[in-house]
C-alpha cells in the first residue's frame, strides 16, 4: 500500500477493492460475497458505489487497504500510508489499523518517518542507517496490546523516544 491511495478516480468504491480480483481474474483470491462483508468490516458499508472524490481522506486510506488485504498476501507493506492525513484522521486510523492487525493477523512491515506512530505501531522497529541498506538497528517497543495512544506516555516510551530521535538527529547531522 503506498503512500497515497492510488484510487482510481472513475471507479467506485466497490470497483476499486475488487481491481485485484479483476487482475487475478483466474486465481479468485477472495469470494466476491466476502468483498462485502469486508467493505462493512472497513466501514465503508453503504459507500460501495460512491466515487473516490466524495470520500474523506481516512476511508480513501481504508478502500487503499482493504484492496492490499484482498490480494490475500500475507505480508503487507504499507508505505507511509497515513502521512497525508491531519493529526486526528491520522489518530484514528493508527487505531483502525491495530484493530484490523488483530483480527487478520497479518505480517505489517510498516514504513514511517513518526517516531510516535513507530512505537505506538510497532512491535519492533528498525532504525535504516543507510541506503541501500547496509546495517540497522532494532528498538523492541515493550508496550502489551491492546494499545491506547495514551500508552506513549509512560517513561520508558518516553526515553526510547528520545534515544530514537538522537539516532535520527544523528544521521541527519553525519548524512
Amino acid at each position: 500500500m503506498p503512500q497515497q491511495d492510488l484510487l482510481l478516480p472513475w471507479r467506485t468504491v466497490l470497483e476499486n477493492v475488487t481491481l485485484p480480483l479483476e487482475m487475478e481474474a483466474s486465481k479468485q483470491i477472495v469470494p466476491k460475497v466476502e468483498v462485502y462483508d469486508l467493505l462493512q468490516e472497513f466501514g465503508l458499508k453503504g459507500f460501495e458505489h460512491s466515487y473516490p472524490a466524495q470520500l474523506s481522506g481516512g476511508m480513501k486510506q481504508r478502500v487503499s487497504f482493504l484492496r492490499t488485504i484482498i490480494t490475500g498476501s500475507n505480508i503487507l507493506l504499507l508505505d507511509e500510508p497515513f502521512s497525508a492525513l491531519d493529526a486526528i484522521t491520522r489518530l484514528t486510523m493508527q487505531e483502525w489499523l491495530l484493530e484490523q492487525w488483530e483480527k487478520m493477523q497479518k505480517t505489517i512491515l510498516f514504513i514511517t518517518h513518526d517516531v510516535d506512530e513507530a512505537l505506538f505501531l510497532s512491535d519492533r522497529i528498525f532504525l535504516i542507517n543507510r541506503t541501500p541498506i547496509e546495517e540497522f538497528t532494532e528498538v523492541i517497543v515493550p508496550l502489551s496490546r491492546p494499545r491506547k495512544i495514551r500508552d506513549l506516555a509512560g517513561q520508558e516510551i518516553v526515553n526510547i523516544k528520545e534515544q530514537l530521535i538522537d539516532r535520527l538527529r544523528m544521521k541527519v547531522y553525519n548524512g
